[in-house]
């Protein structure tokens, strides 16, 4: 939910902070980002785990949704888009092989096709309800909630996979208790 407001309403933000004419970098910096940290957070994945990969992620992702919410010059403006396009470009990949390695193989295309509609689902709802909650609080504070939103996903995280993945076995094809 909260990457779709970055998505949706990151434009419409940087016109009423004064940022109008750096708004389409935004996505230039956070794509380079992103296709620039893509090899290695899957190559740390594969070699280090989840864990390693994801906690961090989530932080930084958060600090980028914070920082952009005190976004008034380009620089900070910039900077919340790499941090972003750093975190969600990890995390997004991560939590889809996490989805694809715990479904039995037969129903690894099932498990691609849910977590697919449930991130549809949530950018969806996001935009949505996230949409007038800007319309209330403005959406440097409705960014500034985001961050905090993006790490109660920590707990989440923790709670549903975090603490069960030094019990993945080397196949990763199933998820036992601990």
């Amino acid at each position: 939910m909260a990457y779709s407001t970055v998505v949706s309403f990151v434009s419409v933000y940087a016109e009423e902070v004064g940022l109008a004419e750096v708004a389409s970098y935004f996505f230039v910096v956070y794509a380079i980002i992103l296709l620039i940290s893509r090899p290695f957070s899957g190559k740390w994945f594969d070699s280090y785990g989840a864990n390693v990969i994801i906690y961090p992620a989530i932080v930084c992702f958060a600090i980028g949704m914070y920082l952009l919410s005190l976004s008034t010059s380009t620089f900070v403006f910039l900077l919340s888009a790499a941090l972003i396009g750093l975190g969600w470009g990890t995390i997004f990949p991560s939590l889809q092989t996490i989805a694809i390695q715990v479904a039995p193989a037969k129903k690894s295309a099932l498990a691609t096709a849910t977590f697919l509609s449930l991130f549809d689902f949530g950018f969806a709802v996001g935009s949505f309800v996230l949409g007038f909650a800007a319309a209330g609080i403005g959406y440097d504070s409705l960014y500034f909630y985001s961050s905090f939103l993006v790490i109660i996903g920590i707990g989440f995280y923790h709670l549903l996979y975090g603490r069960f993945s030094s019990h993945v076995k080397n196949n990763n094809k199933s998820l036992e208790a601990p």
